[in-house]
């Protein structure tokens, strides 16, 4: 996995504030959606609901795959670039 991606993936798991302000983004929400349609509604609200108790290794899990497809890495860049507030 690139550094980058390495890096979004420890900000979810040590910040769940960072998995709210990922999700009210524009590019947030395009991962969400992502997520929505590889795992399904219930366990991507499942996954987030624990997030926001500060477990993460749901959601994290659910990105890993997810950026195993160049389409999804480049998507996941974009979360972190909006997250970290980096160009």
């Amino acid at each position: 996995m690139d550094n980058n991606l390495t890096q979004l993936a420890r900000m979810l798991q040590s910040n769940p504030g960072a998995v709210a302000k990922a999700a009210q983004s524009r590019e947030g929400k395009q991962l969400f959606a992502a997520l929505q349609q590889q795992g399904g509604r219930e366990q991507l609200q499942q996954a987030t609901a624990d997030a926001a108790r500060g477990d993460t290794e749901a959601l994290t899990r659910m990105i890993r795959r997810m950026i195993a497809t160049p389409e999804g890495a480049a998507l996941a860049e974009q979360v972190r670039r909006s997250v970290t507030g980096t160009k």
